[in-house]
């Protein structure tokens, strides 16, 4: 009788046991389906949101690039070539208030935002999957003042046209080897 006791007591606690971790098991998939519901959801309203943005994007700068483009296949292009990236689009801006409009424009509609200069991150940063690029590379000037001794550049001087500017002028520069590394690389 006593054994009897002891073995239906253990077995009540392995049920027990055992109902528990089934209902922990229910519990963790039902946070799971509501987790999944959540993204989703939101997956949505993001897709939704570029499909509306799809049309106003081409009126932020006077060159934009979209996944419809035959140019898209290389602008969308880094410098490692292990690394591939689909951009939503890339914007090659002309100026600051195209940048600003960039900015805005990515702000308004929830998209993230990533600024290219010459492109050269190794990990491929300067891009992403269904993002907005900002592209510097055609914002290219290069000021010297050299009564002040100051030098303006833009967000898309590479390396080897400010050796160049400088260098006619006889000032050095220490920016690195690479002659296509942007400015913002420096």
């Amino acid at each position: 009788l006593l054994v009897y006791q002891i073995n239906t007591s253990i077995k009540r606690e392995e049920s027990f046991v055992l109902d528990f971790s089934k209902q922990e098991e229910i519990e963790q998939r039902k946070k799971e389906e509501i987790f999944k519901k959540d993204v989703s959801k939101r997956i949505e309203e993001m897709l939704a949101a570029a499909q509306m943005s799809r049309s106003e994007i081409k009126n932020i700068a006077v060159k934009v690039i979209t996944r419809e483009d035959d140019r898209y296949a290389t602008c969308k292009l880094g410098w490692n070539r292990g690394v591939e990236w689909s951009p939503y689009a890339i914007v090659y801006c002309q100026d600051e208030e195209e940048v600003k409009k960039v900015i805005q424009f990515t702000k308004a509609n929830q998209l993230s935002l990533r600024i290219r200069s010459g492109g050269h991150h190794y990990e491929g940063y300067s891009s992403g999957d269904d993002v907005v690029i900002l592209d510097m590379s055609e914002m290219n000037d290069i000021s010297i003042d050299e009564e002040a001794q100051t030098v303006t550049v833009q967000g898309g001087v590479q390396n080897e046209a400010l050796y160049q500017a400088v260098g006619i002028k006889g000032y050095p520069f220490p920016g690195g080897g690479c002659p296509t590394v942007g400015v913002a690389g420096f």
